[in-house]
């Protein structure tokens, strides 16, 4: 499925994700970005009184939101 955010980015339910606000520690102890899933759960919300969407990730430590600008496949 392929959601469209307010900003008007396009992702893919398909495919993982990245972002650089949710990250793991690997074997070695270093911070590292987490696979994500996009749930396709979306809600818009205001910042700086522009519509921004939040979009809704399944990662290891279980869901979270994530803004659109902080997520790329």
């Amino acid at each position: 499925m392929i959601i469209t955010t307010a900003k008007g980015a396009r992702f893919n339910t398909e495919l993982p994700a990245r972002s650089s606000v949710i990250k793991v520690l690997n074997e070695k102890g270093n911070s590292v970005m987490d696979r994500l899933r996009i749930t396709g759960n979306t809600e818009i919300v205001t910042e700086f009184m522009q519509p921004v969407s939040m979009i809704e990730v399944d990662g290891s430590f279980g869901k979270d939101w994530v803004n659109e600008d902080f997520i790329w496949q």
